[in-house]
This record gives structure tokens, C-alpha cells and sequence, in this order.
């Protein structure tokens, strides 16, 4: 029996380019421009928005003082005198101190717990007696509340 040669699959050929002249380019995308039309912006119904400037205090970012805040049952009583708080001589910011307390008919401090602690025993035990010589207006009950003391503090080397 003859041979017989198995056929190749790599065929190649010359390559033949399509003819495209300079005209024609960009044709067919001029022509779907043409033919479609987008809207640059979609139309809003919406009213247009009043513009205001926010008014708002100027107000220092930390307290310059140390202040002293009451919640609770207490915060309807009020206190005859007014209290003046220290400022601690202190190298860091202090958590606020908060106090509970216990206020009898006649307005007397009867029992203080420390729930949150500053941070400097100094001024925690500062709170601890503030809160307890405080003097509430007399009423027909007792009262428990919190005082929270938020501590100011100054660089150790001024004087308080």
C-alpha cells in the first residue's frame, strides 16, 4: 500500500489588508451622535435650598474653671450657697469625678459614695467633702442624685 501524506493544519497566507480610507474614519460614530441626543444635565424638580450661615457660640473648648453638675432627684432642689471649686495643679486632663449622694428632709448631705473616680486622689477626696457640706432647700423627702465634678487642671508649675 502507498503512503499517504496526512494533510497539514498550518496553513498560512499572506496577509490582505481591508482597504479604509481617512474619509471614513470616525463615520459611523458621527452618525450614531447624530441620530441619538443626551441630555447634559437630568431635570430637577427639586426647590432650591435655602443657604443660611450656622450661628454658632464661640465657646472655649475645655472649661476654664472647675465646675460642679447635679442630676438626679437633687437637680429640683436648690443649693442657698453658691460653691467656688478649686483648679488642680495637675499635669494631664482628669476624668470627671462623679459623687453620689443621700439628702435628708432638711436638706443635709447624709451619705456620699464615690462611683467614679478622677484620677487624683486629691481632688476625689476634695469631692468627697464638698459633696458632703453641701446644704440643699428643705423638703417633705429624701433625694438621692449624683454631683459631677469636672475638674480643671493647670501645669504644676503655676500656682492655683
Amino acid at each position: 500500500m502507498a503512503a499517504v501524506k496526512q494533510p497539514s493544519f498550518r496553513w498560512t497566507e499572506p496577509p490582505r489588508w481591508l482597504p479604509l480610507s481617512a474619509d471614513g474614519l470616525g463615520a459611523a460614530f458621527g452618525q450614531f451622535m447624530q441620530t441619538n441626543f443626551f441630555a447634559s444635565h437630568p431635570p430637577d424638580f427639586r426647590p432650591v435650598p435655602e443657604l443660611s450661615t450656622p450661628t454658632l457660640p464661640v465657646e472655649p473648648s475645655l472649661a476654664q474653671n472647675s465646675t460642679m453638675q447635679i442630676e438626679g432627684e437633687l437637680a429640683q432642689r436648690q443649693l442657698p450657697t453658691q460653691i467656688s471649686l478649686p483648679n488642680w495643679p495637675y499635669a494631664d486632663v482628669l476624668v470627671p469625678c462623679v459623687v453620689q449622694v443621700l439628702v435628708d428632709t432638711a436638706g443635709n448631705v447624709v451619705s456620699t459614695v464615690l462611683l467614679t473616680p478622677s484620677g487624683y486622689d486629691a481632688a476625689d477626696q476634695r469631692a468627697l467633702e464638698l459633696a458632703r457640706a453641701l446644704c440643699f432647700t428643705p423638703s417633705s423627702r429624701l433625694a438621692f442624685g449624683r454631683i459631677i465634678f469636672s475638674w480643671h487642671t493647670v501645669s504644676p508649675t503655676a500656682s492655683p
